[in-house]
């Protein structure tokens, strides 16, 4: 099983609302600043 880092641009929401469509994601990161990534695992 290959697991890869992403960023996931804006924050926790936006990174719900891509597993949501099916991304298989791990939030690690919690900032919620617009300008700021959300660091995810995915699969």
């Amino acid at each position: 099983m290959e697991i890869r880092q992403v960023a996931v641009p804006g924050h926790a929401a936006q990174a719900l609302l891509e597993w949501s469509r099916g991304a298989d994601l791990l939030v690690v990161g919690s900032r919620v600043t617009a300008d700021a990534p959300v660091h995810c695992w995915a699969r």
